[in-house]
């Protein structure tokens, strides 16, 4: 079993739930706390097959829409700036060095385009295999399939193909589609006014129009030229993977995990809780 990591997701996690640990002068608490949560993962799935997907700086699907996420920016005071900075700092260590160095083969980000994208990239390319996406990102239901699944390691949720037709009585692959009538919330896209983001309600009736049930207004505002001209802006950005001049292309290597890999880390980081309880570990080598 692959397990798909929207690390950035992931690497939020442990900013907000770390202490505040440090070694010489260096905050290394998100680097603790990303590594133990992708312990209790290995676990949990009982798989050491970790694929680290990271987003970009970068972003293409702002140049197609340049208020993409812009509901996400907000004036940080002095303080904040220094203690996110710190923490960028670190999603950087782990990108480069640290996932490396440990012996994980399968690390990606790909300039303008989000984990979502390279995600998506994967669960096509490998469709035979059996998936689990870690995220809390709704936007990945579009790529639920017999074989992917999403897990959300707040929540605690596992959430199969269907799972999604339970909940929401569509198909994964309209999902974009609904989003797209809908617009989302959470990155800030603007969708046809009246109807709800259906990642935020479930009776929103997008799913009316998707079953052809819809009349009125809505239906009219959807259907209307103007509208479908939002509705096409909108598949750009929430299809994926996002379609740019220049293609993703991923492949997966073979992970070299050891435990001698491991105690440098631990050692480099002064992860000494770790180092103490290697036992713990073993899975992964």
């Amino acid at each position: 079993m692959k397990l798909l990591i929207d690390s950035n997701y992931l690497a939020h996690r442990a900013f907000f739930v770390t202490g505040d640990l440090s070694y010489k002068e260096q905050k290394t608490g998100v680097i603790f706390t990303f590594l133990m949560q992708c312990l209790k993962l290995a676990k949990r799935f009982d798989t050491t097959d970790f694929i680290f997907c990271w987003d970009s700086k970068k972003s293409y699907r702002k140049i197609l829409y340049p208020e993409y996420k812009s509901n996400r920016r907000k004036e940080l005071s002095e303080d904040e700036k220094k203690k996110y900075q710190m923490a960028y700092n670190q999603f950087d260590l782990l990108k480069n060095e640290a996932l490396f160095n440990l012996g994980f083969s399968n690390v990606f980000y790909r300039i303008g385009y989000e984990a979502d994208d390279i995600i998506a990239v994967i669960t096509k390319k490998y469709n035979e295999d059996r998936v689990v996406i870690v995220s809390s990102d709704n936007d990945l239901y579009q790529l639920l399939t017999n074989n992917v699944r999403v897990f959300d390691i707040k929540k605690k949720e596992l959430f199969t193909r269907q799972d999604f037709i339970n909940r929401y009585d569509i198909n994964p692959n309209q999902w974009a589609m609904a989003k797209s009538i809908s617009g989302c919330n959470t990155d800030g896209v603007k969708g046809i006014r009246g109807i709800s983001d259906p990642g935020h309600n479930e009776r929103s009736k997008v799913f009316l129009y998707l079953k052809g049930k819809l009349q009125g207004k809505l239906f009219k505002d959807i259907d209307c030229f103007a509208g479908q001209q939002l509705i096409n802006r909108n598949r750009q950005l929430i299809d994926l993977p996002l379609v740019w001049k220049d293609e993703i292309d991923i492949e997966l290597k073979e992970n070299s995990l050891t435990k001698k890999k491991f105690i440098d880390v631990f050692s480099q980081y002064d992860f000494r809780s770790c180092l103490d309880n290697l036992k713990q570990w073993e899975i992964f080598f």
